[in-house]
């Protein structure tokens, strides 16, 4: 069975482009220009995986991206963004809405085809059955994307809630910084094994006293001790 695949461009000539090129991958295609009307085509069908221009009539790629996070149906769709918008603030804000990678205009169409294989890879690799672990007083929901410390929600971004929440799909199993890298970054956005730990830092802050169930492999990476 072929992927299904929502594409929301406003440029007509790109979008039927890409639609083009995904089919003749053997994608299952529908392409709308308005980020209004892509919400209201996802409340109805379950899509694998969307493509999304940031500029949008309507909502805005970045707008859509939060609500198809909040949406039980497609939280766990991976996400890309297709846009001019390149600069590293606007990628950080992109990336930090929802969005799974980053593919900056002009781009060549094989490497849109290359990113939308390497997303569709990692969440093949990383997708679990259960939709919520839970740890000692943490629990993270895969389908709401939200993250609990006994009662209170916390405030994670987006790439620190991808760290976490790819620890908790590999429970007691070590994840080499160079695994949490290849899942966080997207294309043009450097993330380093510094920036992982820096990210975990942060991580650690949030959970306050349950942040020991971060577990650090000295030259390797990190773990969730349970």
């Amino acid at each position: 069975m072929s992927i299904k695949v929502l594409l929301v461009e406003d440029d007509s000539d790109i979008g039927h482009l890409i639609k083009l090129q995904l089919e003749l991958k053997k994608f299952d295609v529908d392409l709308t220009e308005n980020g209004d009307t892509a919400l209201e085509m996802a409340g109805v069908t379950d899509y694998q995986l969307f493509i999304i221009d940031r500029m949008l009539p309507g909502l805005s790629g970045s707008e859509l991206c939060k609500k198809l996070r909040q949406d039980s149906r497609h939280g766990k769709s991976p996400i890309i963004f297709v846009t001019a918008l390149s600069r590293p603030e606007e990628v950080i804000e992109g990336l930090d809405s929802g969005a799974d990678d980053y593919v900056t205009k002009p781009f060549d169409t094989n490497v849109l085809i290359a990113r939308v294989h390497s997303v569709l890879r990692r969440y093949s690799i990383y997708a679990k059955s259960s939709s919520a672990v839970e740890v000692n007083s943490i629990k993270l929901d895969f389908d709401q994307h939200k993250v609990w410390l006994e009662d209170e929600e916390l405030s994670l971004t987006n790439s620190e809630y991808k760290i976490l929440s790819l620890l908790f799909k590999n429970l007691r199993k070590v994840l080499s910084r160079r695994e949490l890298v290849d899942y966080v970054q997207g294309e043009k956005v450097h993330v380093t094994e510094r920036t992982i730990d820096t990210h975990v830092a942060a991580i650690r802050k949030k959970l306050k006293g349950a942040s020991s169930v971060i577990e650090t492999i000295r030259g390797v990476g990190y773990r969730i001790d349970v």
